[in-house]
């Protein structure tokens, strides 16, 4: 970047930032216009720039929301729907009166089942990332490296795909592990942590659910996927029904065919629907908030350890600027300038 814009003459700082407080109001005006009547928002109140930061109560997101469509002159009845975690919050300002109709968040409410699923498996889990622990003090790695260049990975209880991880590593490690001699184990005191076959044989029917689990968070986390993907199959009867009036229905998949396919692959399998509805068009209302944690993972990626005496302001405006590119351009540069 340094001697790509080498040529550049020098600009003070201040100059700077005036000429990107310009761009702002230009580009904000833009969105203002391009606004449509209806729409939605996404968001996650965990980063929520609300006055207070202490006070995370829904009365203080609810006007917030209400002061930012004010600032673009957009009443709450323009608003169709809200995507977002399904925390208490949340579901408070899409219950009360006034309130905004609430999509909970698909990835959220997955990763909710996932944990309640894992419960009973928490015994076996617990072991295994006892195991991980120990391996990951400074002796347990030089003892793996002897024998294998994987590495012992962590257990997060916020993000339960690290638990895919932490499984599926530890069956890759079991044979490295079964290589080293008793004694070295008992040495480093990693026999006694080490799983019992039946545990073992455990671990690999868990992991095999897992990468389900894993395939299905992926799925969720596209950027294309809409709620249009979520269709119902209809019973036989229904079908009877339908064919008798003469309309089109969702063909169904042969088990010989649904075998063959993947948990994923099964439930997001195109079929021929019919060509009318009655119901409105929901093509355009994401079902995850993945998109707002993009962000966030967007703007530890420019607030790094060379920026951290960034001014907050200043990394709103280069995060905006950049989520916005589309409406600004070399045009727009020029009129700030002037």
């Amino acid at each position: 970047m340094t001697r790509k814009n080498a040529s550049l003459t020098p600009i003070a700082k201040n100059t700077l930032k005036r000429y990107l407080m310009r761009m702002i109001e230009s580009v904000k005006a833009r969105v203002a216009e391009e606004i449509p009547a209806t729409f939605g928002i996404v968001l996650d109140g965990s980063f929520c720039p609300l006055e207070v930061e202490e006070d995370l109560g829904a009365q203080s997101l609810f006007d917030l929301i209400a002061d930012t469509l004010s600032r673009y002159n957009k009443p709450w009845e323009a608003v169709h729907f809200m995507v977002a975690d399904n925390c208490s919050v949340n579901q408070y300002i899409g219950s009360r009166e006034g309130g905004l109709p609430m999509v909970g968040c698909a990835s959220h409410r997955f990763n909710l089942a996932v944990t309640d699923y894992l419960t009973s498996y928490e015994a076996l889990l617990s072991k295994i990332h006892a195991l991980m622990t120990k391996l990951r003090t400074i002796k347990g790695r030089a003892i793996l490296r002897r024998v294998t260049d994987l590495s012992p990975l962590h257990r997060y209880d916020t993000r339960w795909s690290s638990t895919y991880a932490i499984v599926q590593r530890y069956t890759k490690l079991k044979p490295a592990l079964n290589s080293l001699g008793h004694g070295t184990l008992v040495e480093c005191g990693i026999q006694t942590l080490l799983l019992q076959k039946t545990e073992s044989e455990c671990a690999h029917e868990i992991l095999e659910v897992l990468a389900d689990f894993e395939g299905v968070t992926k799925t969720l986390q596209r950027s294309t996927l809409t709620l249009s993907g979520r269709k119902e199959q209809l019973s036989a009867a229904e079908r009877a029904d339908f064919r008798r009036t003469g309309r089109d229905v969702t063909e169904e998949t042969s088990p010989t065919q649904a075998a063959q396919l993947s948990l994923v692959q099964q439930a997001f399998k195109k079929r021929k629907v019919s060509k009318r509805s009655l119901y409105a068009d929901v093509a355009f209302i994401p079902p995850t908030s993945n998109e707002c944690e993009r962000f966030f993972s967007s703007v530890k990626l420019v607030y790094s350890d060379l920026r951290k005496r960034l001014d907050v302001s200043t990394l709103e405006v280069l995060m905006f600027l950049m989520y916005n590119s589309d409406l600004w351009d070399v045009y727009t540069i020029e009129s700030a300038r002037l």
